[in-house]
């Protein structure tokens, strides 16, 4: 990029954004943004602020065409997923992140950048009142790419303009505001007071002058003489009688009219009147009030605020770096470059003597110093070159000009010292140096002939093994077609270049690399190298051969013979360029196995081979001619549809689906497998490869998690939905630190003696985990527990639930009665050999009787590790921990597992439950639930029903042998304090 283009877009934007005003901030804002994205290619550009200290929020955004816009999403965002952001930003450096890929998986940005395919970024902080307000950057989605120092530093001085155009803009709205009250009391106090320097007239409704109310007229507005009655046109000028008028009117319609700020043009030259207009009380005997229009010069005020902020802004903008000292060489301010390349934040400057600041312990240059000081005593100016150092200890090399500062009076007041880095300029010297000492011995070393050329193309020099040589030698040492050459390139290429040139030489044919540099300056010439590359054009092609053949073999799944990987990496980008020239779609459909393990456990690895090269040549068959197939590895492929419509997707997708369901021999067997499907189009679901590819694998998840053996296409509402569990994903992992979960209790009722007592007896209680998440609010089990199973918390979740489980059994022990505890654990926890003894001895360590707890385990759970399963319960059973079977009747239901673990309870399903009333419910649920009962009975197990809401489904499961229930009937969950304060209760009765 050429070096004055982005200094010229600085400078556009810092004009447009030195007149920006309150009414014209978010137009010039979306300017600035929109002409950074284009000038750097950006996907989008975007400034962030930050509210409250804790969310960030996208106020502004730019997008390239094609790319979607995300300002609306992205609001209320956590600052503390931004924290590496915010730790950069503190300290004024800018956020370059060349590769979101490259970021540690620790970093919780990470997975909100490339959620949003952003591949690279640049960022820099907004800075108000000393603190960090927000950042502008640019993010892009199709590449990597890095930055230049000085284009960060444009940014950064941007970034600073762009902040301190907010801050002004909202000091402006509030200023407004102060001085509309202000001079409201103003104005009444000077009327009273009959006394004020600006011009006050009076004038009625319809605009009319009705006289003066101040002393006197401004010198440049003479109104002393002016007659009652006249129009305000006839009175004042006429950009003052036209904002005069205005005014009046929004008075006369009820509104509080803006004071206004308006330019006069004078025989002296511009004054600028600060108007504003209020209604005139009158005494009893007035018909009706008048209004009174108050003109104040502020001419002085508004060019020195004019003059003052213009300098402001160029030395703050300024890259060159500004000390201002005192005449004791104390410093007194200096503008952002000095701090930024010091490492001074303003506060730890003022005050300090100059050269105690950059003046470094390692050979300090004492000579320039002195010097300095001497022409600092002597009112003289001084220009020079020193090294000056860091606040850390780095030096720089800097160029210095020092001017002395003087009053009205003529006193000097202090020094202003301008200084430009010039260390790279110092460092790009000495490579320039060394680079001369290198190539003399390059030039000694080479074996090769180089040529010296003019500009004309005459043989100045010639190096060869030989030493030099002339233009009479020339024959002797390269063929004709390389003279030949050299006659007309130096006229027609582009340099540098490099070509190889096939000439006859006395043994055959050789091969002579040219190469050629243009010479600037004052000589300028030409610099041509010559080489005999015989030996390596033969092995170049050689191995080109071989290359084109392992290039074609690289790009192939050796075991099914379809494109992989590596194929669909390099391809698919083309392909989506195609489509997005041809506007046509692109479908991705990311195939995986369901339980493609159990393939490879029955028939060995042979015989899942065996499946996979069958199933490859299926859905090459499906897809012929419309896509391509492709084996990512093991069981998962890709199919890339490039010439199908949308609305043929689904009927294909079913095609492959059910040619993957027909069975396949293997041997002399036969095997069944069935597929997941996750279907992405572009460029509805995504503008490029990563996007696409991502909402595919999105999509594949859905399809997994829902039931397998499906197909499901990629939708907003499954965007929403990964965004949700990812969010709540995080939020629990938070959360588990934090403990922000407490439980609460649900009675269990025995209904035996409801006929000899009147009423059930609470015999126990189910402890129900609630979360109510910092950032998310009340989540529900139903969302977050399976959430936890899924990203393996499950363990954890269960460990909290153990530990308040046993702190309200503790709380219990003074009751004096024998309630059982229900607790709900995991499979994953129920999978672990070391749940029970782990489990038994926290119920010891807290004092908390084996007999007091009831361990809730769902059966399908208890079917995933059925040995695990089996010696746990064993464990559980023997030292007086109860195993109940959660929501029974909605899985396997199957006898086995009941006849080999030491169950001792089963809760029947609130869903059988709630089909039992009314009359007109199911007659199946009736009968599955009978059947649950007497199954009970016979195996000798107790039996819960849950979800009993009313009498009518009570009374039914009394009758017919149900002993126990809980549901809203008779008690619905509570809080620790209020259940333990009924539970004491209920003792009271039942002791009376």
């Amino acid at each position: 990029m050429p070096e004055h283009s982005i200094e010229t877009l600085f400078a556009e934007l810092l004009r447009r954004l030195l007149n920006t005003t309150a009414e014209t901030l978010r137009p010039d804002i979306d300017h600035v943004l929109g002409a950074l994205g284009k000038f750097f290619a950006a996907s989008r550009s975007y400034v962030f602020t930050i509210r409250e200290e804790r969310f960030l929020d996208n106020d502004y955004e730019w997008v390239a065409p094609g790319v979607v816009a995300m300002r609306e999403e992205l609001q209320g965002l956590p600052v503390s997923d931004m924290s590496a952001w915010k730790e950069t930003f503190a300290t004024g450096d800018a956020m370059v992140v060349e590769d979101v890929a490259a970021l540690p998986d620790s970093r919780p940005d990470k997975t909100v950048l490339q959620a949003q395919g952003i591949r690279s970024l640049v960022g820099v902080p907004l800075i108000k009142g000393g603190g960090l307000s927000g950042f502008l950057g640019l993010d892009f989605t199709t590449t990597t790419r890095g930055f230049a120092r000085r284009d960060v530093q444009i940014l950064q001085s941007i970034g600073d303009a762009v902040a301190a155009t907010l801050a002004r803009c909202a000091a402006e709205v509030e200023l407004r505001q102060a001085v509309t009250r202000a001079q409201s009391v103003t104005r009444r106090l000077e009327l009273m007071a009959g006394v004020t320097r600006d011009t006050i007239l009076e004038c009625d409704f319809s605009g009319r002058f009705l006289g003066m109310l101040s002393k006197k007229s401004l010198p440049f507005l003479p109104l002393e003489n002016q007659a009652a009655g006249q129009p305000l046109e006839e009175v004042l000028p006429r950009s003052l009688a036209a904002a005069a008028r205005q005014m009046i009117d929004d008075l006369v319609q009820g509104n509080e009219p803006d004071v206004r700020l308006v330019s006069l043009a004078h025989d002296d030259g511009t004054a600028w009147l600060q108007m504003s207009v209020a209604l005139l009380p009158q005494d009893e005997s007035a018909t009706r009030s008048t209004v009174v229009v108050v003109l104040g010069d502020r001419t002085a005020i508004e060019q020195a605020r004019a003059d003052l902020t213009r300098l402001g802004r160029i030395v703050e903008v300024m890259t060159n770096l500004v000390v201002v000292v005192d005449t004791d060489e104390r410093i007194t301010w200096t503008n952002q470059a000095f701090r930024r390349q010091s490492g001074y934040v303003m506060h730890e400057l003022l005050g300090r003597r100059f050269g105690d600041v950059v003046r470094g312990t390692d050979s300090p240059d004492l000579d320039t110093a002195a010097r300095v000081s001497a022409a600092v005593r002597s009112g003289q100016a001084f220009e020079g070159e020193t090294i000056n150092y860091t606040k850390s200890g780095k030096p720089y090399w800097i160029r210095f000009n020092i001017h002395p500062l003087y009053s009205a009076d003529g006193c000097c007041t202090g020094y202003v010292s301008i200084e430009t880095v010039i260390t790279e300029q110092k460092v790009l010297e000495t490579r320039l140096q060394e680079e001369r000492d290198k190539l003399r011995a390059t030039l000694a070393a080479i074996p090769d002939t180089l040529l010296d050329l003019d500009h004309q193309g005459n043989l100045i020099e010639a190096h060869n093994r030989d030493g030099r040589t002339t233009a009479a030698h020339l024959d002797a040492i390269f063929p004709a077609e390389v003279r030949r050459y050299l006659r007309t390139a130096l006229h027609t290429l582009t340099f540098p270049c490099s070509t190889v040139i096939p000439c006859e030489g006395p043994e055959g044919q050789v091969w002579i690399e040219v190469s050629l540099s243009r010479r600037a300056g004052r000589n300028a010439g030409h610099v041509a190298l010559l080489r005999d590359v015989s030996q390596r054009v033969t092995a170049a092609e050689q191995l080109q051969a071989l290359a084109i053949a392992a290039e074609a073999r690289a790009r192939e799944d050796v075991l099914t013979g379809l494109p992989n990987r590596r194929w669909l990496n390099e391809e698919l980008s083309a392909l989506l360029e195609n489509a997005r020239r041809g506007g046509t779609h692109l479908a991705l459909v990311v195939i995986d196995f369901d339980n493609f393990k159990s393939i490879n456990d029955t028939f060995m690895h042979q015989g899942g081979d065996t499946v996979l090269i069958a199933s490859a040549r299926r859905m090459k068959k499906v897809v012929g001619r419309r896509g391509t197939v492709v084996r990512l590895g093991g069981d998962e492929f890709v199919v890339v549809l490039h010439d199908i419509g949308t609305e043929d997707l689904p009927r294909l997708a079913n095609e492959l689906r059910n040619a993957m369901r027909k069975p396949f021999q293997v041997a002399e067997r036969r095997a069944f497998v069935t597929v997941s499907m996750g279907v992405a189009v572009f460029p509805k679901d995504g503008s490029n490869v990563d996007l696409l590819v991502a909402a595919a694998d999105k999509a594949l998840a859905k399809a997994k998690r829902t039931g397998r053996d499906r197909c499901v296409f990629m939708s907003p509402a499954i965007h929403a939905e990964m965004s949700r569990h990812n969010a709540v994903t995080q939020a629990l992992a938070e959360s588990l630190n934090e403990q922000h979960f407490r439980l609460v209790f649900q009675p269990i009722f025995d209904i035996d003696p409801f006929s000899a007592t009147g009423g059930p007896v609470q015999s126990g209680a189910e402890a129900l985990l609630r979360w109510n998440s910092p950032l998310l609010g009340d989540v529900g089990p139903a969302e977050f527990v399976p959430i936890a199973e899924t990203v393996g918390l499950a363990p954890r979740l269960d460990g909290l639930v153990v530990d308040l489980a046993l702190a309200e059994l503790a709380n219990w022990r003074a009751l004096d009665h024998a309630f059982r505890l229900h607790i709900n654990l995991s499979a994953q926890s129920f999978a672990d050999p070391a749940l029970a003894p782990r489990l038994l001895d926290r119920m010891k360590r807290a004092g908390i009787p084996p007999d007091r707890l009831t361990v809730e385990i769902t059966e399908t759970s208890l079917l995933e590790a059925p040995v695990v399963a089996e010696r746990t319960t064993h464990s559980l059973s023997e030292a007086g921990i109860k195993v109940a079977v959660d929501d029974f009747g909605t899985g396997f239901s199957s006898l086995s597992y009941l006849h080999r673990l030491r169950v001792a309870e089963l809760k029947i399903d609130r869903s059988l439950v709630l089909g039992l009333i009314p009359a007109d419910g199911s007659a199946d649920t009736r009968v599955v639930v009978r059947a649950i009962i007497g199954l009970a009975r016979e195996l000798g197990l107790a039996v819960v029903a849950e979800g009993v809401q009313n009498p009518e489904t009570l009374h039914w499961l009394r009758d017919h042998g149900c002993t126990r229930v809980q549901g809203y009937l008779l008690g619905k969950p509570q809080e620790a304090a209020p259940f333990r304060r009924d539970l004491q209760q209920h003792i009271g009765r039942l002791r009376a």
